[in-house]
C-alpha cells in the first residue's frame, strides 16, 4: 500500500455524555428500609413484605412483589417447605454487604416498575466503586 493510498480521517468529537435520567427513588432509607412495612408485615406465607438481611446484619424489609423479581429469592420463598425462608419470610445473605444489598433492593423496585413498560426505560445509576460486587450479587440472585 502506497503512502498516497492512506487517508487521514478525523474522528468525530464524542457527544457530550448524556446525563443519566433520574429514576424514582423508592422510599427506602439505608439501615431501616422499613418504610414499606414492619416485622409484623413479614409474617405468614402470604405476607406482603420480605426481610432481607445482609452479612452485617442490617435488615431490609421490602415488598414481596419487589423481592420475587429475583429468581433466587422467588425460589426460596415459593418452595413448599424446601427452604426455611418459606416459613419466616426472611432471607439471610452471609456474603452480601449492606451497601450492595441496598442497591439490589433499589434495583428490584426499578425492575418491577419498568419490566413491562412501553416507554423508554431510564438507566439505573450504579456507583463505579461497587460495580463488581453488585454484578456478583445480581448474578447470584438472578435479577
Amino acid at each position: 500500500m502506497a503512502d498516497s493510498d492512506l487517508q487521514v480521517v478525523e474522528k468525530p468529537v464524542a457527544d457530550v455524555e448524556k446525563p443519566v435520567a433520574p429514576i424514582e427513588k423508592p422510599i427506602y432509607e439505608f439501615g431501616s428500609f422499613v418504610d414499606e412495612g414492619s416485622d409484623d408485615d413479614c409474617k405468614g406465607s402470604d405476607s406482603r413484605c420480605i426481610k432481607l438481611i445482609s452479612k452485617t446484619k442490617d435488615k431490609f424489609i421490602i415488598r414481596r412483589d419487589h423481592a420475587i423479581q429475583s429468581e433466587t429469592i422467588k425460589a426460596m420463598l415459593s418452595g413448599p417447605g424446601m427452604f426455611a425462608e418459606t416459613e419466616v419470610n426472611e432471607v439471610k445473605f452471609r456474603e452480601i454487604d449492606s451497601q450492595i444489598l441496598e442497591e439490589v433492593c433499589k434495583y428490584l423496585a426499578y425492575k418491577l416498575k419498568y419490566h413491562e413498560s412501553h416507554e423508554p426505560i431510564p438507566d439505573f445509576p450504579i456507583h463505579l466503586g461497587i460495580v463488581l460486587d453488585l454484578l456478583m450479587a445480581a448474578n447470584f440472585l438472578a435479577c
